[in-house]
């Protein structure tokens, strides 16, 4: 199991944690509980810390596949926008640049003797 997890951390450059809970019952026979999986990422300037649910590997396996197929696709979807952005802000400059140029208008001023 510790061995997938270091795994699986090396491929997706992710933070996993496994942890073991106290319940806090003063006679609990099983305690500590677990083991739990924690993944960590950074969001901006802070880290937000998600619940995977209990350590099974199989289980575990598939959830971070599609955290990474999210990932992939938030970058993705992130890299479009910026193209469209640069490519719209061009056609906007391109358009305000051809009106100060004013070629395609008569010279005379309207509404004068029209």
């Amino acid at each position: 199991m510790e061995k997938l997890i270091r795994e699986l951390k090396r491929k997706l450059g992710l933070n996993i944690q496994v942890k073991y809970i106290y319940c806090g019952k003063p006679f609990c026979k099983s305690c500590p509980h677990g083991p739990y999986l924690y993944i960590n990422r950074r969001v901006g300037k802070k880290v937000k810390t998600e619940y995977l649910g209990k350590a099974d590997p199989y289980v575990l396996e598939r959830k971070l596949s599609i955290y990474k197929e999210v990932f992939r696709l938030l970058s993705e979807y992130d890299e479009k926008v910026k193209a469209l952005q640069e490519e719209y802000q061009e056609k906007v400059i391109n358009l305000l640049a051809e009106l100060e140029e004013n070629s395609y208008l008569p010279h005379q001023p309207l509404g004068k003797g029209q």
